[in-house]
């Protein structure tokens, strides 16, 4: 129970410097990260991690789409969504 709590504690430290920092590219590195992170669990609950053909391409996905959001937000000024939805429809027809 005291390393839960240690845990949850620091967790908690981390998430607030990432929001304090949410107008930056820290912001959405640790969304990739989290990402990354989040996507490889569902892959070892449904035993997909060894199957590369599925696994490569979502690792891949999570962590590029919240870096590529941000550079087409703030670059080429495009908002999010627009992005988002043509980059789900691309997906979809491939």
């Amino acid at each position: 129970m005291k390393t839960r709590v240690i845990t949850s504690i620091f967790i908690t430290a981390v998430l607030v410097a990432i929001l304090l920092l949410s107008e930056t590219f820290v912001f959405s590195a640790a969304l990739s990260v989290l990402a990354v992170i989040a996507v490889n669990e569902i892959m070892r609950v449904f035993a997909l991690d060894k199957k590369y053909a599925v696994s490569i391409p979502a690792y891949i996905i999570a962590a590029a789409m919240p870096t590529l959001s941000f550079i087409m937000q703030r670059v080429f000024d495009i908002p999010e969504y627009k992005f988002i939805v043509a980059l789900a429809l691309v997906l979809f027809v491939f």
